[in-house]
């Protein structure tokens, strides 16, 4: 399995929970409004369900989403302004710590290991590339270094 494939099997299984989750609290929902309907006070709501009388109210809403608002949303990281430089200083074959200095003094507050981290992943990245790439077209297998010894 491609990393792509695991990445889209782990989206689809995410939405699927995240589905199930808006459907378990629209029954929820409905179920208040039910006992609302049939002239419940919210305290006696409260008691018949276990929920907080606050919770009712927002569940009796005509309004209430039970999407979350920020679901799909992805937050931009600390890193996130910095990339294209990093990405720049990095092709030009620059050390992680001279990097570093450089994002430094351009206001970047975060931690050296988020920096390491994803200096680390471009590598990687950088290095399969190269690997499927090779200029003279022949193949080559890679081989991990615990298992040399079992070669010989």
């Amino acid at each position: 399995m491609t990393p792509e494939e695991r990445e889209s099997s782990f989206q689809t299984k995410m939405m699927t929970v995240y589905e199930e989750k808006v459907k378990q609290k629209m029954e929820r929902v409905n179920e208040v409004r039910e006992l609302k309907k049939i002239g419940c006070s919210n305290d006696e709501i409260s008691r018949r369900t276990g929920l907080n009388r606050s919770t009712i109210r927002r569940y009796l809403d005509e309004n209430f989403n039970p999407v979350h608002a920020s679901y799909g949303k992805k937050k931009n990281g600390k890193l996130t302004p910095y990339i294209k430089e990093i990405d720049e200083c990095l092709e030009k074959g620059v050390m992680g710590s001279d990097i570093e200095k450089k994002i430094r003094g351009m206001g970047y507050d975060g931690s050296s290991s988020t920096m390491r981290q994803y200096i680390t992943d471009w590598k990687r990245g950088r290095k399969l590339y190269y690997d499927r790439s090779r200029e003279d077209g022949r193949k080559t297998e890679t081989i991990e270094r615990k298992n040399i010894f079992k070669l010989l």
